[in-house]
């Protein structure tokens, strides 16, 4: 394995899985008083990456680990699993462009989160709910952009 395999197949994943939740914990992209939801893109993200349904996993399960703030596996935790698990899935069968389904990925994966994690969320503050969407979109997609130069770059 070469370093560009090597940073592209292990360090940049892990780097994804580190950072994020760091800047998550930070509250450093709080805009408008919405902090964007950098689970669910990270979760994107690595669906993107990662090659390998093992992989994947473990990537996703560390990522959502060094999320979590209350020791023990909370229904949040299994959330964002399933998300991940419907982001890789989504990611090998979708047919629309590269584009399209990393930001349906998104869009998606906030939506299940806060459906089976906090479905009170959705309903009680929609106009909050539908900023985070956003946000969490609007970064999805340039994190998409981003990774799409990293891998042209080194095919």
């Amino acid at each position: 394995m070469n370093y560009s395999q090597l940073s592209r197949g292990i360090i940049l994943p892990l780097l994804t899985a580190l950072v994020l939740p760091l800047v998550q914990g930070s509250q450093i992209l709080r805009f408008e008083g919405v902090n964007p939801n950098l689970g669910v893109i990270g979760l994107m993200m690595l669906a993107v990456m990662v090659a390998g349904y093992l992989r994947f996993f473990i990537f996703s399960a560390f990522l959502i680990f060094l999320l979590k703030i209350i020791p023990g596996f909370e229904l949040e935790s299994a959330a964002l699993l399933g998300v991940a698990l419907f982001m890789k899935l989504f990611q090998g069968v979708a047919p629309w462009s590269s584009f399209a389904a990393p930001a349906f990925s998104v869009i998606m994966g906030t939506t299940i989160f806060y459906a089976i994690g906090d479905y009170s969320f959705i309903i009680g503050e929609p106009g909050f709910f539908l900023k985070e969407l956003l946000y969490n979109l609007i970064l999805g997609v340039f994190a998409h952009l981003g990774l799409s130069v990293i891998y042209e770059e080194a095919r």
